[in-house]
């Protein structure tokens, strides 16, 4: 609606809008620090300012199978075949819509539940 558009574009002029996005990229940085701190093994893609990480897998495990495990152990991921992807096998984790605390604990559930290399 216009009244939307124009308290955008006066957020935008008096700086309140660059102000937000340099919090949100520092706490999206912070984010993406603890899970790479805490998941398992150095299997993971990630942006340091993005809000999602792809959790390679090896090869004797599928997407599908991990991502049903995880979410048995309460952690919401998404396989990503899910994607269209072939390439690499991996699940897709969000970390944009969660806080710290909920991501140290997802990232402990998902350790515990992974199975272990042999």
């Amino acid at each position: 609606s216009p009244w939307w558009g124009a308290r955008a574009a006066r957020r935008i002029e008096d700086g309140i809008a660059a102000g937000l996005v340099c919090q949100l990229r520092a706490e999206t940085r912070a984010l993406q620090a603890i899970a790479k701190a805490s998941l398992p093994g150095p299997e993971l893609r990630m942006h340091e300012e993005g809000m999602f990480i792809q959790l390679l897998l090896p090869p004797t495990t599928t997407d599908l199978q991990v991502a049903e495990l995880l979410v048995a152990a309460g952690v919401k991921v998404a396989p990503g075949s899910i994607f269209g992807s072939t390439k690499n096998n991996f699940v897709r984790l969000a970390t944009g819509s969660v806080g710290r605390e909920q991501l140290r604990m997802g990232c402990k559930l998902i350790s515990q539940a992974l199975p272990k290399p042999t």
